[in-house]
C-alpha cells in the first residue's frame, strides 16, 4: 500500500490538473480506478490512466477540462472525457468519467449491447460492482487517500486468484469477451482461476462463435484477434495452455488441436508429438537464451510463426 500511494502522489504531480480540481471543485471527489490500481498495488506501473469524477456535473467538468487541455466527449450517456492535459509528457488521452451504470438490454454477449446512464452522485461501490474481475474493481480515493474496495480485489490480487465481481454466469453472459480477457489476465499476471469463474468460463467458451440474427459474430473477431495475441506475446505457453484446457482452441482454432497425437520422427524429435514439440520451442521465447541470440523479446509476428509453424 506504500507504495501505491507514493506513486499516486507522483501521478498527482505529473497532472497537476488534479489539484486545481479539487481548488475549484471543494466537493468534488476523484478517484484512480481499475487496471492502474490493480498493477500499482502489484508494485509496478502504469501509463493507463482512469479517473473517475464524484459531485461534479457533466457540463462543469467538461468546461474545467477544456480550459486545462484538450478534451473530447465520448457520448453524453457515456459520461466520459477522453482528456490530454496541458503541460505534461502525456502523448495518449487519459479517460476521466462520471460515475455510470450499465445494464445488458439482451445477455446475448455482446459488449455494445448495453444501456449506459451516467450520474454524478452515484456511490463508486455502484460504478465498481459493474466491472468484469475484482482485481479491476478496485478504486484509490484521492481526496482521503483511502482503498476502496467492496468486492475484495486487493485479497484476490494477493492470493493470486482471478474471480469476476459476483456471478459469473451474469458476467459472462453480459459481454462475451470477458471470457478472452479472463484468459489473456491469467496469463499475464500468472494468476489462478477462482473455481467456480473457471467452471463456467468453461462451460461458455463456445457462446465466442454466437452469431445474430443478421449472421453477424457477437464477439468481432478482431476483438478474439487482439486478446489472443496480447496473451500469446505476454506469456506463450501459458496462453497455449490455458486456450487448450479452455476449449478455446477447439472452439477459435480447430486447426492446432490436430497437431495432438501426431507422431514424429525419433530421430529428430524425441519429446513426442507435435503438440509437445511446439509447446517446447513457445516455452524458449521468453528465455535470456533467446533476448540474447537476438537482442530483444519476441514481437507478435514471431510468436505466432512459432504457434503455427508444424500445423
Amino acid at each position: 500500500m506504500d507504495h501505491l500511494w507514493a506513486t499516486l502522489s507522483k501521478i498527482q504531480i505529473r497532472l497537476p490538473f488534479l489539484a486545481d480540481f479539487f481548488r475549484t471543485f471543494p466537493q468534488g471527489e476523484a478517484y484512480l480506478v481499475g487496471g492502474a490500481i490493480r498493477d500499482l498495488l502489484w508494485g509496478g506501473e502504469s501509463k493507463d490512466y482512469d479517473f473517475l469524477i464524484r459531485c461534479v456535473p457533466a457540463e462543469e467538468l467538461g468546461r474545467f477540462l477544456s480550459q486545462r487541455g484538450k478534451v473530447s466527449w465520448v457520448g453524453k450517456s457515456f459520461g466520459v472525457y477522453k482528456f490530454i492535459p496541458d503541460k505534461t509528457a502525456l502523448e495518449e488521452a487519459v479517460d476521466v468519467a462520471l460515475p455510470r451504470t450499465e445494464s445488458s438490454f439482451s445477455q446475448g454477449g455482446g459488449y455494445r449491447d448495453f444501456s449506459i446512464v451516467s450520474d454524478p452522485h452515484l456511490p463508486i461501490e455502484d460504478d465498481l460492482k459493474r466491472r468484469d474481475f475484482t482485481i479491476n474493481a478496485m478504486a484509490a480515493d484521492l481526496k482521503r487517500q483511502t482503498l476502496v474496495d467492496p468486492f475484495h480485489g486487493l485479497k484476490d490480487l494477493e492470493a493470486g486468484l482471478l474471480r469476476t465481481v459476483g456471478d459469473p454466469a451474469l458476467r459472462f453472459s453480459e459481454d462475451s469477451s470477458r471470457l478472452l480477457r479472463g484468459l489473456r489476465f491469467v496469463s499475464q499476471f500468472d494468476l489462478t482461476f477462482e473455481a467456480e469463474t473457471w467452471t463456467v468460463l468453461k462451460r461458455r467458451i463456445g457462446e465466442l462463435n454466437t452469431r445474430r440474427e443478421d449472421g453477424v459474430f457477437v464477439v468481432p473477431r478482431e476483438t478474439i484477434a487482439k486478446e489472443f495475441i496480447k496473451a500469446l506475446v505476454l506469456h506463450p505457453v501459458r496462453a497455449y495452455d490455458l486456450w487448450d484446457k479452455s476449449g478455446a482452441f477447439a472452439e477459435l482454432i480447430p486447426e492446432l488441436l490436430e497437431m495432438k497425437h501426431c507422431p514424429q520422427p525419433m530421430l529428430y524429435h524425441s519429446e513426442g508429438d507435435v503438440w509437445t514439440h511446439t509447446r517446447l520451442a513457445l516455452s524458449q521465447l521468453l528465455t535470456p537464451e533467446f533476448e540474447s541470440e537476438f537482442g530483444g523479446k519476441p514481437d507478435a509476428e514471431v510468436v505466432l510463426a512459432v504457434l503455427f509453424h508444424d500445423v
